[in-house]
């Protein structure tokens, strides 16, 4: 059995070595963020898009930003997935904290790099089914479009969701309104037009959603950024949710209403043209 390894600050360790202290920022605060990209054929998908929300997640969090800090990090990106024999096809974690000792100052992040093997995304024509979430709501402010590491309210939608024996959590903003799911963004369809909320709504600006929503003007399916209502999406003619690794998933059911997925599929399908 090959041994597994991670990148931390530049240095390769084996799986599982610890490498910070119980004091660490990430560890005693949260203070940090992360992204997790999918690499084919040795090309992270939509890499630009990744680096570009880490960029902002820095500025917003005042880590500073050394201009050779995101070429170190792709160069190791890429000795990690040789080391663990991942180039074809794998899932990258990638996460910058503040320096240890360092709480509230400005001043460079460390950085962690984790890989494991996967699969290119399919489309799920079962669909997924997803459930309102409303025991807490989401902030509208500064954090809100960032990856944190503070992601309590995804994990506890998403155990609502199962308790509910349900796949996904529907989270709500603090204004009561659609935001996004535990994992993902949220799209519906009215007719042919697809919307999405707005970054002002809390959600996290996702990659596929930034993807989706700077297509050309010639593409077919074009996505706009609006406020939703639980009675807009519940009267939606077709409802679906995008990450970074599973790409365009449909929602068959929210509660009793069900959906089509005629759609999503083919939005699915031009990723896979596209991006592939």
């Amino acid at each position: 059995m090959n041994e597994h390894f991670f990148i931390y600050n530049g240095f390769l360790f084996r799986s599982k070595r610890p490498v910070i202290t119980p004091d660490h920022p990430s560890f005693a605060f949260g203070d940090g963020l992360f992204e997790t990209m999918l690499m084919h054929d040795g090309n992270i998908i939509n890499r630009h898009l990744h680096f570009d929300r880490l960029r902002k997640g820095m500025k917003v969090l005042q880590y500073e930003t050394p201009t050779s800090l995101f070429e170190a990090i792709s160069e190791n990106i890429n000795i990690l997935v040789k080391k663990n024999h991942e180039k074809e096809k794998a899932r990258v974690r990638l996460s910058l904290t503040r320096s240890a000792n360092s709480f509230g100052d400005f001043q460079i992040a460390d950085y962690l790099i984790e890989t494991e093997k996967a699969e290119m995304p399919v489309f799920g024509e079962k669909g997924l089914s997803a459930v309102i979430y409303e025991a807490s709501t989401k902030g509208m402010g500064i954090l809100s479009n960032l990856k944190t590491k503070n992601f309590l309210l995804s994990i506890l939608a998403f155990r609502h969701a199962k308790a509910e024996n349900a796949d996904e959590g529907i989270i709500l903003n603090a204004q009561g309104r659609v935001s996004e799911t535990s994992i993902a963004n949220i799209y519906f369809i009215e007719g042919d037009q697809i919307f999405t909320p707005a970054l002002s709504e809390g959600c996290v600006a996702g990659t596929v959603r930034q993807w989706l929503i700077h297509q050309s003007p010639g593409s077919p399916f074009r996505v706009f950024e609006t406020e939703c209502t639980i009675d807009r999406l519940m009267h939606a003619d077709e409802v679906f949710i995008s990450n970074a690794i599973r790409w365009i998933q449909p929602v068959r059911n929210i509660g009793d209403k069900e959906y089509p997925i005629d759609i999503s599929r083919k939005i699915f399908r031009m990723m896979e043209t596209a991006l592939l």
